[in-house]
């Protein structure tokens, strides 16, 4: 376990801790670690056109900061209700509460509901009449407001996210400014979508539209299933830097038909997940992406009988594996592979097989491909270890992981096991209790579930007063 990681948990923690104390008298309220950060949110100013009969909208934005006990230009964290949360504020002179519904969709989004900015009352129980619930928000009759986050209060930036749609397509294109236009502005299959050669950027190249040729660069900032039961993408466009009023930051939805592998996206007009967005096959830009298939792999690959161990087989956390073939995506070069077992001509010579060593082909989204070598190790019941040769080779050779110690090899990746979970007890067992080394104010408790051996909690309190909890966690034991 890393203990300097812990070191600056801890510390973060008792800085979170003591601003809330010192800002707030009374209950203790809190705005997690991951809610935390700099976002920018949109305002939408309309600009009127020169003839006087028309309008466009201009997107600009504002920056907002969740600090660990207030978001400064709604108030004051008064009181947490699961993902609700009371906000006070006295600035104007009078009390104003809120209820404010956050839920974090990715290191980079927030999403906010509320009842309404330009509502306030006086007292908390009115105002938790107004909490959103799960069926408002998906009927859309909140006000709905997203944070993107530019920057963390303290540690690194937030991480780079992969993108949901992978690989290559070609694409279809509408764009329904006016809401009544039915002619694609891109009918013809000519453009090209892709997240290569980078898995978190989409590079969108319009070609033989109605318009003149041009590129869009999208960074991707996450993906979620709303409440509506949609799947959301946020985008950056980082080709965009708002100078001209255009939106910056996207929101879309999306599906992915499992037999053909085709792509409906729809992107909103401005910043929101709401304005001219309905469906993956109808928002402000529509796009239809159909997969441009890879190379078919070479004969040695298809003709091979191979197959990985039993008890690797199923979902792991990056990793699907079947009889022959498993996918994985590398959050290092944000690429995701497709690894087919290969037959070793030499295989009851081969002292590789023997410690968990196969002959692999590998292939790429963007449809990179190479023979290598992969390590396949089980830890535990419910753990497993892999890695993957750095070196590789444009045909097999028989033999070519007889000698993994003078290959090439990337770092061990290891991987939780998702279904067919086998139960693995804890290794703590009981109930443990102590002051926090380095912020003594602070206590901790680590204990299991005798009925669920497997099932561990972890809950840091005041010491002061037990009922003051600030992080409470459940983990489910692997092995």
């Amino acid at each position: 376990m890393n203990v300097n990681v812990l070191t600056m948990h801890h510390q973060a923690l008792l800085i979170m801790v003591v601003t809330a104390l010192i800002s707030r008298t009374g209950g203790v309220c809190y705005f997690s670690q991951e809610q935390q950060g700099v976002y920018l949110t949109q305002s939408v100013v309309l600009n009127i056109g020169e003839s006087g009969g028309s309008s466009s909208s201009s997107v600009q934005y504002l920056e907002l900061t969740v600090l660990p006990d207030a978001i400064p230009v709604w108030g004051y964290c008064h009181k947490r209700l699961g993902n609700n949360v009371l906000l006070y504020d006295n600035t104007g002179g009078t009390d104003c509460v809120r209820c404010f519904h956050l839920s974090v969709r990715s290191p980079h989004v927030l999403e906010v509901h509320t009842e309404s900015l330009d509502i306030c009352y006086t007292n908390e129980d009115a105002a938790l009449a107004t909490c959103p619930t799960r069926e408002h928000i998906r009927s859309r009759t909140t006000r709905e407001i997203m944070l993107y986050k530019t920057a963390r209060l303290t540690g690194p930036p937030s991480p780079t996210v992969y993108c949901p749609i992978n690989g290559r397509f070609r694409f279809t294109y509408n764009n329904q400014e006016d809401g009544t236009e039915t002619i694609s502005e891109c009918a013809a299959p000519s453009s090209r979508l892709s997240n290569c050669p980078s898995g978190n950027v989409l590079t969108l190249q319009f070609r033989q539209c109605s318009f003149q040729d041009f590129d869009k660069v999208f960074d991707c900032l996450g993906d979620w299933q709303g409440s509506d039961g949609q799947r959301y993408l946020a985008l950056r466009d980082s080709m965009e830097q708002n100078s001209t009023g255009s939106p910056q930051y996207r929101c879309a939805m999306y599906s992915i038909e499992k037999e053909t592998g085709r792509v409906y996206l729809s992107l909103s007009s401005d910043s929101t997940c709401t304005n001219k967005l309905s469906h993956p096959w109808q928002g402000y830009e529509t796009l239809v992406l159909d997969p441009i298939a890879l190379p078919p792999p070479p004969v040695t690959v298809s003709s091979s009988s191979c197959k990985f161990p039993p008890w690797s087989l199923g979902q792991w956390e990056q990793v699907k594996m079947h009889s022959n073939e498993l996918s994985y995506t590398d959050l290092e070069s944000y690429k995701t592979y497709k690894v087919v077992c290969l037959d070793a001509t030499d295989a009851h010579d081969d002292k590789a097989l023997a410690v968990g060593i196969l002959p692999v082909f590998a292939q790429s989204q963007c449809g990179e491909e190479a023979f290598t070598c992969l390590s396949v190790q089980e830890r535990s019941s419910n753990v497993m270890e892999f890695q993957m040769s750095t070196e590789g080779q444009l045909s097999y050779q028989p033999g070519m992981c007889n000698s993994p110690s003078t290959r090439g090899w990337g770092p061990w990746l290891t991987q939780g096991r998702l279904d067919r979970f086998r139960q693995s007890a804890c290794p703590v067992a009981g109930e443990y209790t102590g002051a926090l080394p380095d912020a003594p104010s602070l206590c901790a408790k680590l204990y299991s579930d005798c009925n669920n051996p497997e099932i561990m909690f972890y809950t840091v309190y005041s010491c002061a007063n037990r009922s003051e909890v600030f992080e409470d966690r459940e983990y489910r034991c692997l092995g």
